[in-house]
């Protein structure tokens, strides 16, 4: 149900992407992935891990407790990001016109919510609430679309415009959220515990590295270039992202359905019996897909976005195989989080994201978005590798019965206790 309610949503904005690259150009295109991107980078950067630990959590915690670390977590630390970033916007942006300061603070607002927003879908995503789960995380993505597809029709697709529907459904959302699971901050002291709070941001710290990881893998060549290459370049590029992360979903249904199952199963063996499923599963289905992407790719993207984009093909091709190795990766990571060893999932991304860093501001001077694409594939599997490998010592571990991420065996010391 995750991986297809995944695909539909991925799917629309396929659907709009052509809409926003025709109405747009290469060079509008480019400008709304320069204000989306890195705020959308800084939302999910500012989450800290917390939502993580609280799906960890969700089984033996006070829900409210758990909202409220969430929500004291994201003003201690996200008012502070924001206002130091505020006046540096016009300068991240003196490539792209001036109406792209004004949305990317708008923007900015919004990402002071993500962090409380997503931890209440994460705690529905541990109960294993799965109608609920996938009806939130696709309510942006459908309101987008609903926008973008509305403002074609009548004519009104300019950048101001789209931007504006992309802030709005991402707003509403929100508040759709937290108002449905009743997720706001509560001022009572029974709806707060230190405790479990510093549980909270110990799980959180050792998430946060792979988080922080993970963004740099994932939008770290689009935010560099944001300010090294030309926006049509960077349109390019973005669009080369997109068709090939077409089976994401894949991977990201039968991880968030997986979690729950992991940490529910007390038997090793049949944890593991499990995970190997789920990389068959993902396997599977990201190479039938990325086939098809192959042969169709070159008729798919110019024929959808316009002439104008075919040259974001090279880099389409070179990003491909790098898809699945992230694919079979996020399997290993979530089997690591839910053994309570979320630092090794954290130092695989780590490994990979070291990679990104040292490598891109290489790579596109001398081989431009088609360089970065390189560097961005040899990240992801190096991810895959390491997340395989951290898995396996930490099977040898446990049968062992030595220590891993400070906490002994399959579950957390504090569990056992």
């Amino acid at each position: 149900m995750t991986t297809l309610v995944g695909l539909a949503t991925y799917g629309l904005s396929v659907f709009t992407g052509p809409l926003l690259a025709r109405s747009l150009g290469s060079a509008g295109r480019g400008t709304y992935a320069a204000v989306f991107t890195p705020t959308q980078l800084l939302g999910w950067l500012l989450m800290l891990g917390i939502p993580a630990a609280s799906a960890y959590y969700a089984r033996t915690d006070n829900r409210r407790q758990l909202d409220n670390g969430a929500w004291l977590l994201a003003g201690l630390v996200g008012i502070p990001a924001c206002a130091l970033l505020w006046p540096l916007v016009p300068l991240l942006l003196h490539r792209h016109p001036p109406v792209s300061v004004f949305w990317f603070r708008l923007f900015l607002v919004l990402a002071l919510f993500v962090l409380p927003t997503q931890n209440a879908i994460d705690y529905v995503r541990a109960q294993g609430q799965n109608i609920r789960f996938n009806v939130y995380r696709s309510l942006s993505v459908v309101g987008t679309a609903i926008g973008v597809v509305g403002l074609f029709v009548g004519g009104g697709l300019n950048l101001a415009n789209a931007l504006f529907a992309t802030w709005l459904a991402t707003a509403a959302s929100m508040v759709i959220v937290v108002v449905a699971e009743r997720a706001y901050p509560r001022l009572s002291r029974a709806c707060f515990e230190r405790r479990l709070f510093r549980l909270q941001l110990h799980y959180g710290a050792r998430v946060f590295v792979g988080s922080l990881s993970n963004l740099v893998l994932a939008r770290f060549d689009q935010f560099l270039m944001v300010t090294i290459v030309a926006p049509a370049q960077l349109g390019l590029y973005a669009i080369a992202v997109t068709a090939a992360g077409l089976s994401t979903p894949i991977a990201q249904g039968v991880s968030y359905a997986l979690f729950p199952h992991l940490r529910n199963e007390t038997d090793l063996e049949a944890r593991n019996r499990r995970m190997w499923q789920a990389v068959r599963w993902v396997l599977l289905g990201s190479t039938a897909l990325g086939a098809v992407l192959a042969a169709l790719g070159p008729w798919a993207i110019p024929a959808l976005m316009g002439e104008e984009f075919r040259d974001s093909l090279p880099a389409f091709f070179v990003l491909l195989p790098g898809q699945l190795f992230w694919n079979l990766g996020l399997v290993f990571k979530t089997r690591l989080e839910a053994d309570n060893r979320p630092g090794a999932g954290s130092r695989a991304l780590a490994l990979a994201a070291a990679i990104t860093v040292a490598g891109v501001p290489v790579a596109v001077p001398l081989g431009g978005i088609v360089g970065a694409a390189g560097v961005t594939t040899i990240s992801q599997a190096s991810f895959c590798g390491a997340g395989l490998w951290f898995v396996r010592r930490a099977a040898d571990g446990t049968r062992r019965g030595t220590r891993g991420d400070g906490n002994q065996g399959k579950m957390g010391t504090r569990e056992m206790t």
